[in-house]
């Protein structure tokens, strides 16, 4: 499956460099099953690029390998949950939103680190 979306993101590449003069950023979210996962999806690949234009331009970046920024991150949570929510808050997708923040929580309450919840704010979204 990843050889195929490599493949196809390569060659939308070359369609937009020959049309645009310019070589673009494309982003690709993790695979889904149906139609209902499609906004996932694309909430990941927007993560991806807003990602990748943070450093350069003109690449191509799978939503899962910024997990491999996790040591990166400051620990206290994934990585693809904070761009998930940065994401979703940025598309205005409120339930996509609540999801990923409902991750973050589960994830730091799993950890025993109780002394950061009360610092916490946590806005309401709807």
């Amino acid at each position: 499956m990843r050889q195929l979306q490599q493949r196809i993101a390569e060659e939308m590449a070359r369609h937009i460099e020959r049309i645009s003069r310019s070589k673009p950023t494309i982003g690709v979210g993790n695979p889904v099953a149906g139609l209902p996962g499609i906004n996932r999806s694309y909430i990941e690949a927007m993560a991806a690029v807003d990602y990748r234009l943070q450093s350069r331009e003109g690449n191509i970046i799978f939503f899962d390998e910024i997990a491999a920024l996790q040591e990166e991150s400051d620990g206290w949570y994934p990585i693809e949950e904070q761009v998930r929510l940065v994401q979703s808050i940025k598309q205005g997708d409120r339930e996509m939103a609540g999801a990923a923040m409902a991750a973050i929580l589960r994830d730091l309450s799993g950890q025993g680190d109780f002394g950061l919840l009360p610092q916490m704010h946590v806005l309401r979204l709807d």
